[in-house]
């Protein structure tokens, strides 16, 4: 299943903001790191500096930990699941808002919501699972509920 680089904190409203601003595609391309705080805080509230978001972006796509990124198993085109300590469905409607510079890709969602824990289950039987059962066993399962 695709993975993407997402910001794990989520922007309320985020397609009537960035429709807003004119970037029908959903892509916000930065065009200069000068004005790149002013055009994130405008279109996704973002509160952290771009040179915070570079570095962790970096250092997260090289493995590391991040307390601004996750990786998201890709679900639809509006949705995935993010599995860490624990369990979140992240959704973005019509699709995920990207920024783009130069080497450095991730997207903003929407919202995001407590599914379960994973415990001692691997990736590959969480994301068949959320696949194939129902919401109620898989809740269940996981501990969601």
């Amino acid at each position: 299943m695709k993975q993407i680089i997402i910001r794990k904190e989520v922007t309320p409203a985020l397609a009537s903001r960035v429709s807003l601003l004119g970037c029908k595609s959903y892509t916000i391309s930065i065009p200069s790191l000068e004005t790149a705080d002013a055009l994130l805080k405008t279109a996704v509230d973002e509160t952290a500096p771009i040179a915070s978001l570079l570095g962790e972006y970096r250092k997260f796509a090289e493995g590391g930990d991040s307390s601004l990124f996750a990786r998201m198993y890709q679900i639809s085109e509006t949705s995935g699941l993010v599995i860490d300590q624990n369990i979140y469905l992240y959704h973005c409607d019509p699709c995920p808002v990207w920024v783009n510079w130069e080497e450095s890709r991730w997207a903003y969602m929407s919202s995001r919501k407590y599914v379960g824990d994973p415990w001692w289950f691997e990736d590959a039987e969480i994301l068949r699972d959320v696949q194939q059962m129902n919401l109620i066993d898989f809740l269940e399962k996981y501990k969601g509920c």
